[in-house]
């Protein structure tokens, strides 16, 4: 008996992984097949999950989920995260209530500054655009299920709600509604991937919109040793500078594109009454 404890012992001494079960993360794949945005989070999450492996063990990573959106998400973490356990969106209030929040902005806020895309036809009718109330003369076209698509509508946008990530883009090129928010990481690449199809879609070239929020990995409550996981790793990549040279590698053409500080910013403070941002000029971007 004394020969087998030790030689348990010394099994778990060497090969000290055997004391961990393998956490396996199901993560989203998407809004569409042609959805380039998840790279970026999921390097990150395979990052934090690599720098986290001597202390938490081993892991699995798939993306075979369905494609859902960001309300349907929320959903599968409430109840189990039997498809989706691990999700990436803008915080509110329903997000931290229901899932397990890990407070660190993913994107520093870059997500924040918004461009407006717009139909070619439209450009002279946004170019006096100085203030919120003119904005809100045009519609906005929105997802169902995206934390900004619901308080746009409170503090008074006209918005026309679409279903299908793809279908938005192909409803602004055949003017249903104005104009479409994308974050500065987002709006570069998804017009480049349907340019052979949006014959008259167009950045427009004067405004930005800077919304307050933070996009973060929320967390089945069903899984909370994946959301310390995640956290630790996290704050491991922050502190030893891999965080930002992931962000930079990703974003730096992006945000050089957008030439922010030459743009009129309106700044929309729609969040503050429902969470509470992180403080920390490291978890943030600026122009």
């Amino acid at each position: 008996m004394k020969i087998v404890c030790q030689t348990v012992l010394l099994v778990l001494t060497l090969f000290p992984g055997y004391l961990f079960a393998t956490d396996h993360i199901r993560f989203e794949k998407g809004q569409s097949s042609i959805d380039i945005r998840n790279s970026y989070k999921e390097s990150l999450i395979k990052l934090a999950l690599d720098v986290t492996v001597a202390d938490f063990g081993p892991y699995l990573f798939s993306t075979d989920a369905p494609i859902m959106n960001a309300l349907q998400a929320r959903k599968q973490l409430k109840n189990g995260g039997h498809l989706v356990n691990v999700f990436i969106a803008v915080t509110n209030h329903d997000w931290e209530s229901e899932t397990i929040a890990i407070k660190i902005p993913v994107r520093k806020g870059l997500l924040n500054y918004r461009l407006l895309l717009i139909h070619n036809e439209s450009a002279p009718l946004f170019a006096p655009i100085q203030t919120i109330e003119q904005l809100k003369a045009f519609n906005a076209g929105l997802l169902f299920g995206w934390s900004i698509t619901s308080v746009m509508e409170e503090i008074g946008f006209k918005v026309k709600r679409g279903s299908d990530y793809n279908g938005l883009f192909r409803m602004l090129d055949v003017r249903r509604f104005d104009f479409l928010l994308r974050g500065v990481n987002e709006i570069f690449g998804e017009l480049a991937q349907r340019k052979d199809i949006l014959k008259h879609v167009i950045i427009e070239p004067h405004l930005a919109l800077y919304i307050p929020g933070a996009s973060y990995i929320f967390v089945s409550p069903k899984y909370p040793r994946i959301a310390e996981r995640l956290r630790v790793g996290l704050e491991r990549l922050i502190a030893d500078g891999r965080f930002d040279t992931l962000f930079h590698q990703y974003f730096d053409d992006a945000i050089e594109r957008a030439k922010l500080n030459e743009r009129h910013i309106i700044k929309l403070d729609m969040y503050s009454s429902q969470v509470t941002l992180p403080s920390g000029d490291d978890l943030w971007f600026t122009p």
